[in-house]
């Protein structure tokens, strides 16, 4: 059928259209259950950073005692001295081994967690500053103050060979959040400014779209990747300061949602963040009001969307404490936390993936074919399928497409193509799997 060469697209409404709404602060339920604290130990000094394995296995990196202390269970803590003050920790998420680095000290330290013996690999640092475990592809991306990003294999307890060294320059990279898969690591620097890092290409640039006035001290990712989390002091000395969560597009460091922290304290602190599936948890260096009691250790619901919603303690009530760091398990369901009170904590959450889903929007001007889509719970990177069917000719079939759309950073895929009819009825699947509402799409004259 020949293509008028003037028209717009209509897109079928009703159910459809109520399917592709998508809200724009979505409201989020806090999670009904109270974390049941598993593990509350004092260690002797506050941690400056933890780890937690998918068994609760919690590693604890102790600067002044410089040791990594391992916390199975029942009270159980056991110290590896590694002769230098770790300025971070990592597990791996079966507990077989953790990894720390120190300022000034050029090795990664290398803990046979059943064992409690410790190796080193020199792999050339210098202010090492964060590391971060990479299960999917066995390696370890670390943030060096000295100006680069250091991705290392880790294999084996005996290959820890360099892969890759990512200048940032004047940037000092000091907290670390990296895909899954490698590609991609967002680092905060020294100063509070936010980099995008192409650890594929090399490549590091900082993110301008961060709002003015706004200094992270530190971010994790979502767990679909599409959305940071950050802790956050914003605005000037002027003006003064105020402290928030606050969801980021890792596109752009533009700010989606803030969600303000009301310190009574209003000097600075800690805000640590770790994401699971369902909630973020926070640690801080001050206290904020969480049902109607202080603490430094809390919970904020997340929707379908990974908006950041209601607040609920991670501590039973009653029990004051004030954060240092936090952390959650790869599958979601553990948290630990150090506390000012020179204690680590631990404690099971329940943290169930949403289901993915998928929608599908499109308009059709002359041949073109132009579809837009957004995603729940899928990484980017995620491939999507698209099936047309003819719906100008009696009895036609759904056609798949060579073409492939592809979740990008936001949720989002687009996918444009030539079609002769002037209707045609559209829908999209991944192999997750997902498939969104079919919608009908016609050509009309102006």
């Amino acid at each position: 059928m020949r293509a008028l060469t003037q028209g717009y697209a209509v897109l079928a409404i009703g159910v459809v259209s109520a399917a592709l709404a998508m809200p724009a602060a979505a409201e989020a339920t806090p999670r009904q259950a109270q974390p049941i604290v598993y593990e509350d130990v004092f260690v002797g000094e506050t941690p400056n950073s933890v780890a937690v394995a998918n068994d609760g296995l919690i590693a604890a990196s102790l600067f002044n005692d410089k040791s990594i202390a391992l916390l199975p269970g029942a009270g159980v803590v056991t110290r590896v001295p590694i002769e230098c003050s770790p300025s971070d920790v990592t597990i791996a998420p079966d507990a077989s081994t953790a990894w720390a680095v120190c300022r000034g000290d050029s090795h990664l330290q290398v803990i046979d967690v059943s064992s409690g013996q410790r190796v080193v690999a020199d792999v050339g640092l210098r202010e090492a500053e964060d590391v971060v475990y990479l299960p999917e592809s066995r390696q370890l991306v670390i943030a060096d103050l000295a100006g680069e990003i250091v991705v290392v294999s880790a294999t084996s307890n005996t290959d820890y060979a360099v892969l890759k060294r990512v200048p940032t320059g004047v940037d000092r990279p000091s907290d670390l959040a990296v895909l899954p898969d490698g590609r991609r690591a967002y680092a905060v620097t020294d100063v509070g400014a936010l980099l995008s890092v192409d650890l594929l290409a090399g490549a590091a640039r900082v993110l301008s779209g961060l709002a003015p006035g706004t200094f992270l001290s530190s971010i994790a990712l979502s767990r679909s990747g599409t959305l940071l989390y950050a802790g956050a002091d914003i605005g000037s000395n002027a003006s003064g300061f105020r402290s928030a969560i606050l969801a980021l597009d890792p596109l752009t460091g533009a700010t989606v949602q803030e969600q303000p922290l009301e310190f009574d304290n209003p000097d600075p602190t800690t805000i640590k963040v770790a994401a699971g599936y369902r909630s973020l948890s926070v640690a801080t260096g001050h206290a904020i009001d969480v049902d109607g009691e202080s603490t430094g250790l809390f919970d904020i619901a997340l929707d379908d969307q990974g908006r950041l919603g209601e607040r609920s303690r991670i501590m039973p009530v009653s029990v004051t404490v004030l954060g240092s760091d936090v952390s959650r398990s790869l599958d979601g369901m553990r948290v630990a936390a150090g506390t000012t009170n020179s204690t680590v904590v631990g404690a099971r959450v329940e943290d169930t993936p949403p289901s993915p889903t998928l929608a599908v929007r499109g308009t059709l001007k002359g041949t073109r074919l132009t579809l837009t889509g957004t995603t729940t719970g899928m990484p980017p990177g995620t491939r999507v399928t698209v099936y047309i069917k003819d719906l100008s000719k009696p009895r036609q079939s759904f056609v798949q497409q060579k073409t492939k759309a592809v979740v990008d950073a936001r949720g989002t895929y687009r996918w444009a193509g030539t079609v002769r009819p002037s209707k045609v009825q559209v829908f999209t699947t991944t192999a997750t799997p997902a498939a969104s509402p079919m919608i009908t799409i016609s050509r009309v004259r102006r």
